[in-house]
């Protein structure tokens, strides 16, 4: 099943909800998204710090970064 359609039959299913269900289900929803968002960045800066720990980084402040990107 196509992504699309998948999302489509979500929406017909959501839709045959009460209305407090359905405000219920978008609470949900968002928290699970919430907690992925932080689970994500937790991640990346654990990547970045051991990164950094190898000294696959530099430090430098902003002007040298833009510095580098434009060179």
């Amino acid at each position: 099943m196509s992504q699309t359609n998948q999302i489509g039959r979500l929406l017909d299913e959501a839709s045959s909800l009460s209305f407090d269900e359905q405000e219920t289900l978008l609470e949900v929803l968002q928290k699970r998204l919430i907690e992925a968002r932080r689970l994500r960045l937790a991640k990346d800066v654990h990547e970045a710090n051991e990164e950094f720990k190898k000294g696959n980084c530099s430090v430098g402040d902003a002007n040298s970064v833009f510095k580098e990107i434009i060179s």
